[in-house]
């Protein structure tokens, strides 16, 4: 009640779990329970309005961005 939308920036496990391990030098398994920590994926796309992809690089998720703030 408190938004109008709630904006998820989703990326594949397996994307999210090399960056994590690539940004913090984490290990694969401590990526791994740092993920599994979190909100799933599905839950998370269920509350959303919207929705971006984030699969490409950082480019893409700027122009995508761009893109829906411009709307």
């Amino acid at each position: 009640d408190l938004f109008d939308d709630i904006l998820f920036v989703y990326a594949s496990d397996d994307i999210r779990k090399t960056r994590l391990m690539n940004r913090n030098g984490f290990s694969a398994e401590y990526a791994q329970k740092r993920m599994d920590s979190q909100l799933s994926q599905d839950e998370k796309l269920k509350q959303a309005t919207i929705i971006i992809h984030n699969e490409n690089s950082i480019e893409e998720l700027k122009n995508q961005l761009a893109k829906l703030f411009m709307q």
